[in-house]
């Protein structure tokens, strides 16, 4: 194997990384698809080859070889609870989340989330003539739309966003830390004290256990009910899985719709007359602009599996528990794929751009991907359409902390 850019070591964790990955994965894909990093911190391999990707480590081909259960992490510790498991085991944790998140209910939660989204621009012009994206616009809205899925109350979104952020940091950035064990008890406390309020609610109305049939009826429907009222082998979960998979909501689901509108936009204000203009004349637009963010800026650079077993791969052992980092930045940027990948085209055909790996594929295929997916379409249009003139201020932005993901949380604009 060679080293991945000539002459150097290739560290995702570096600053050249971290300030343009998708520049740095796609060169590291060109000059060699499969990589073993080394280093007294990490030690790991990295995939980019888009077709071994999407055929095999997602598509489970090999689920005898690789485990998701040691989480989406470096870090080699059991996890295995909840929707951090893997197949079929992962399929009877997303079975009944699923409900929640499929077109009849993401339709009656559309106006929702427009009103929604006209509030918060209300807020935010009000503020006159200058704001901040990320605090103004993008994290009060899809914060306030996760809030609204758990059926907790909207301004809690602050709060779940620094739980969010120091389960990151924990997991991601400075495991020796332990910020995201520092912080386990305090959130799990919360969403519990939440789900015990449904119990009660459900024993006033004479039912001792919950099941499906009482969400949206006794219960609100929301996530934190179905968790209540699901069954996984027969048995409720407990509160422990509870608040695991609340965490899996606090990391995954609002970082990832956050970092979609902002990449989004960001690209569109780099650009601004031959990207953003066009998009404010041709509302149709937009939804190519989010795919092809989602394409070009993934707001999830990599995931991780472990090895359950001595693993051949191009030429390679990797030992058991060794971890595999699959470079989601790079497949997107796969010249055999994507025509031009290192350009963001708004001309790119729909179903092109759509091939993007950036929410996973098959069983593991990311469950909020569609409510994502529906922020960003209502957040940018309802923008484009209140604030055309929107620019950002200073070009100067700041990028999200964790290395492995990727987005904007401040980028000063004015109109």
């Amino acid at each position: 194997m060679t080293d991945a850019l000539p002459g150097s070591k290739f560290d995702p964790m570096s600053a050249e990384a971290k300030a343009d990955p998708g520049k740095f994965y796609s060169e590291l894909r060109a000059a060699c698809p499969f990589y073993h990093r080394e280093g007294a911190k990490y030690d790991f391999w990295m995939l980019s080859d888009y077709g071994q990707i999407k055929n095999e480590i997602l598509n489970d081909r090999t689920v005898g070889d690789w485990t998701f259960k040691y989480g989406n992490s470096l870090r080699t510790y059991a996890h295995n609870t909840g929707i951090v498991t893997d197949t079929p085991e992962h399929d009877k944790w997303r079975s009944f989340l699923m409900p929640a998140v499929v077109q009849p209910t993401l339709k009656s939660l559309d106006p929702v989330i427009k009103d929604l989204a006209e509030e918060i621009i209300d807020a935010m012009l009000a503020k006159g003539g200058e704001a901040e994206l990320h605090d103004d616009f993008a994290l009060p809205l899809t914060g306030q739309v996760m809030c609204i899925m758990l059926g907790a109350p909207r301004e809690n979104y602050k709060l779940y966003k620094h739980w969010g952020d120091e389960l990151m940091m924990g997991i991601y950035d400075d495991p020796e830390s332990g910020r995201d064990r520092a912080v386990y008890p305090e959130f799990a406390e919360h969403f519990i004290a939440m789900v015990n309020e449904r119990r009660d609610l459900a024993a006033k109305a004479g039912v001792s256990e919950p099941t499906d049939e009482h969400v949206g009826t006794i219960l609100s429907d929301d996530f934190l009910s179905r968790m209540l009222a699901a069954r996984i082998d027969g048995r409720p979960l407990t509160d422990a899985e509870i608040a695991n998979m609340c965490a899996t909501f606090l990391t995954a689901g609002q970082e990832t719709s956050t970092s979609l509108i902002m990449n989004c936009v960001w690209r569109l204000q780099q650009e601004r007359e031959t990207r953003w203009e066009r998009v404010v004349a041709n509302p149709d637009l937009v939804k190519i602009a989010i795919e092809e963010s989602l394409r070009f800026d993934p707001p999830v650079l990599g995931q991780c599996r472990a090895a359950t077993r001595e693993v051949e791969m191009h030429g390679a052992t990797i030992p058991p528990k060794g971890r595999l980092f699959f470079s989601i930045a790079g497949a997107n940027r796969d010249p055999g794929i994507f025509h031009d990948p290192d350009s963001f085209s708004l001309d790119r055909p729909l179903g092109e751009a759509m091939k993007h790996l950036s929410f996973g594929w098959g069983s593991h295929l990311c469950i909020g991907a569609p409510l994502a997916r529906l922020d960003a379409r209502i957040g940018i249009a309802a923008l484009i359409r209140r604030v055309p003139t929107l620019r950002m201020t200073t070009g100067e932005t700041r990028r999200i902390h964790p290395w492995m993901n990727w987005g904007r949380n401040y980028m000063p604009v004015s109109w």
